[in-house]
């Protein structure tokens, strides 16, 4: 029942996964919205039944069950001991999914954090916690298990580090949501066309996400070996692709072809607290409107910093200026935060005696935890390729920093932010 309600509860998450930030997507792909609708749906995929029927067939189990699993809130299911225990298996601290992408992740990747995790001793350690505080029942581990439940924690928090949160990932990440904004920038507001480009989604992505990749976007020729990428995410980009403006294509096109913003500063919570402080709790507070003034502040009073400063040396071409300003956007702010303050923790059973075991919560995973982003997030300042070497030649870090800061106090002023 576990495996089978984390398929449906995975349809999703690759394609919100690299979309997070983006009110739109929120309100038009609403965490389990989406899955529920497709579960509930009658519509026959590819000449097959509806899922309801095949899981009914298939799984000897009903939708409402399923789903019940996923968020047992969200159903307003009765959260008993059995539910909590199977939600826990696929929404926990060792849960099926964290198990299963950390291992793949890794040999893709080619890194040994998730293929050192000793799934035998773990599975041969788990058990059931619960827990009087909360009255809490979920998946936990025997004492004998800990270091091999602790050391998925760590695996996790070290693909962050290397992987996931890498200056590439992230990167791409904000590009592709540059991309997916400008799309949903032409939906517009309209409710009647936004539950049109809805539907056409649904139905691409059920029906259609066997489509041939357009390999007419793939224009550049130095491309290292583009049948690298993963078929669906290049059917996926060239979806998007159709349905955005000159803007959101250029986006998709640039990384089809590899083509990526450049980082031109990185600041670290550990390094620069105040600063990363400023601009990860502006990017994570407030409304993605407001985020955007201020990247197209600070764009603008760099553009203005930059030009100022070539004419006043002489000594680059004044086609620059004039270049310079066309770029659009020629910067992008990435600031990722992880927000876990309702995750649930690893417990395992401490031996207090002879048969007699008590609750407790994993001292590693709690540290791993609530230090994440200070150890793990940083904010990141990307330029477009073709300009990220000719602004770090006239701008310092300082600089960059004093920029950032007054683009801040600007909407401070005109009171679209709290001043911190």
């Amino acid at each position: 029942m576990a495996s089978r309600s984390n398929a449906a509860h995975d349809s999703r998450d690759r394609f919100l996964a690299a979309l997070d930030k983006v009110t739109d997507v929120e309100l038009l792909f609403e965490h389990e919205d989406f899955t529920f609708e497709v579960l509930e749906s009658s519509a026959r995929l590819n000449g097959f039944p509806p899922i309801s029927e095949l899981i009914k067939e298939q799984w000897s189990t009903d939708v409402d069950r399923v789903q019940a699993i996923i968020n047992p809130k969200r159903k307003n299911a009765s959260f008993d001991f059995r539910t909590q225990i199977l939600s826990s298996i696929i929404d926990g601290p060792i849960d099926a999914d964290k198990l299963d992408y950390l291992y793949r992740d890794s040999v893709h990747l080619g890194v040994p954090y998730g293929q050192s995790l000793d799934f035998d001793r773990l599975c041969k350690c788990l058990t059931v916690t619960y827990s009087d505080v909360d009255n809490a029942a979920c998946i936990g581990i025997s004492e004998k298990g800990r270091i091999s439940a602790e050391s998925v924690a760590f695996a996790r928090y070290a693909m962050f580090m290397c992987a996931y949160w890498h200056h590439t990932s992230r990167a791409l990440k904000v590009m592709l949501r540059e991309a997916i904004k400008d799309v949903l920038n032409l939906v517009g507001r309209n409710e009647g066309a936004r539950q049109r480009f809805r539907e056409d989604f649904k139905a691409y992505a059920f029906e259609g996400i066997g489509g041939a990749l357009q390999l007419d976007l793939l224009t550049d020729s130095s491309l290292p070996n583009p049948n690298k990428m993963d078929h669906s995410d290049a059917s996926m980009l060239g979806w998007f692709h159709r349905k955005a403006g000159p803007k959101g294509q250029r986006m998709i096109e640039a990384v089809l072809n590899r083509r990526i913003y450049q980082r031109i500063r990185v600041i670290s919570c550990q390094f620069a607290p105040q600063l990363h402080g400023m601009i990860s709790g502006l990017c994570s507070v407030h409304p993605e409107v407001v985020v955007d003034k201020f990247v197209q502040t600070f764009e603008r009073r760099l553009r203005g910093e930059v030009i100022q400063r070539w004419k006043s040396s002489g000594d680059v071409p004044m086609e620059w200026c004039n270049e310079l300003m066309e770029v659009d956007p020629l910067i992008l702010i990435d600031a990722p935060w992880y927000q876990g303050a309702a995750e649930k923790e690893l417990r395992y059973l401490r031996e207090v005696s002879a048969g007699a075991y008590e609750t407790e919560g994993s001292v590693v995973w709690r540290a791993l935890h609530d230090h994440f982003n200070e150890n793990v997030s940083k904010v990141r300042v990307f330029a477009h390729w073709d300009w990220d070497d000719r602004i770090s030649h006239v701008l310092k870090a300082s600089e960059l920093d004093r920029l950032l800061t007054d683009a801040h106090d600007e909407l401070v002023r005109q009171g679209q932010v709290k001043k911190r």
